[in-house]
C-alpha cells in the first residue's frame, strides 16, 4: 500500500447481551455471558472514504482489507503470505453431487496449509499491538501450527531444516526441532542418549 490504510475498528461487543468493550485494551470475553467478543467497525465512515479503485490497486493478501481488520499500526501488520488463495472451478465434482456451479477455495496454499493462518495471523498482530509478549492456545494441531509459525524460533527452525535437510516442514515439525534445542540446552537428554526425529506427513515428531 502506498499509504497506510486506516483500521475502522470501533469497539468490541458481546453478541449475547450487547455490552460494549474498549477495542484498544486487552480483552478476553464477556464475564456476564461467558461469550467471545465480536469486533465492530465504523462501516458508514469507511463507506464514505474507501473507494473500490483503491482496493484494486493494492497488493493481494490479507492486509488489502486493513480497514476491516483490527490492527491500527501498519508496522504491526505482519504477514507470511496469508490470504488471496484461489477459487477453483470444479465442474466434475459439481456433476457428481448434483450442482451446476461449484467453486472450491484452496486454503492449502496458506503458509500453514490451513485457513486458520488467516485469523491467527491477525490475532498475533493485534496482540503485539497491545503489548502481549506470549500467546497460548488450545489446539488439536492446525490452530497451534498457525500460531507457532509466527514465532522467531519456529521460523528459524524451518529455515534450518530447509537448508540442511532439503525439506519444508509443517510448523509443528519446526516446533519439534525448536523444542529439541531447548531440551539440549537443559542437558536433556543425557550425553549417551539421542533424540530421533521422524518426518511424518504432519511434521516432525521426536521419540
Amino acid at each position: 500500500m502506498s499509504r497506510a490504510a486506516k483500521s475502522y475498528l470501533s469497539h468490541l461487543e458481546c453478541p449475547e447481551c450487547g455490552k460494549i468493550f474498549v477495542a484498544d485494551q486487552l480483552q478476553t470475553y464477556c464475564l456476564d455471558c461467558r461469550s467471545p467478543l465480536f469486533a465492530r467497525y465504523d462501516l458508514p465512515a469507511m463507506r464514505s472514504s474507501l473507494k473500490k479503485i483503491t482496493l484494486r490497486r493494492r497488493s493481494r493478501g490479507r492486509w488489502r482489507w486493513a480497514e476491516l481488520l483490527p490492527v491500527r499500526d501498519p508496522a504491526k501488520r505482519l504477514t507470511l503470505g496469508e490470504g488471496a488463495t484461489p477459487l477453483l472451478f470444479t465442474p466434475s465434482l459439481a456433476t457428481q453431487i448434483g450442482l451446476s456451479n461449484l467453486w472450491v477455495k484452496n486454503e492449502a496454499l496458506n503458509p500453514t496449509s490451513t485457513f486458520k493462518a488467516r485469523g491467527l495471523g491477525v490475532a498475533v498482530a493485534h496482540a503485539m499491538e497491545l503489548g502481549v509478549r506470549a500467546l497460548v492456545i488450545p489446539t488439536a494441531g492446525n490452530a497451534g501450527g498457525a500460531l507457532a509459525v509466527n514465532d522467531d524460533e519456529i521460523l528459524s527452525a524451518r529455515l534450518e531444516l530447509a537448508m540442511q535437510e532439503g525439506i519444508q516442514p509443517a510448523p509443528k515439525g519446526a516446533a519439534t526441532l525448536a523444542g529439541q534445542k531447548h531440551l539440549v540446552k537443559q542437558d536433556w537428554p543425557r550425553p549417551e542418549e539421542k533424540i530421533v526425529s521422524l518426518n511424518t506427513g504432519s511434521g516432525l515428531k521426536f521419540v
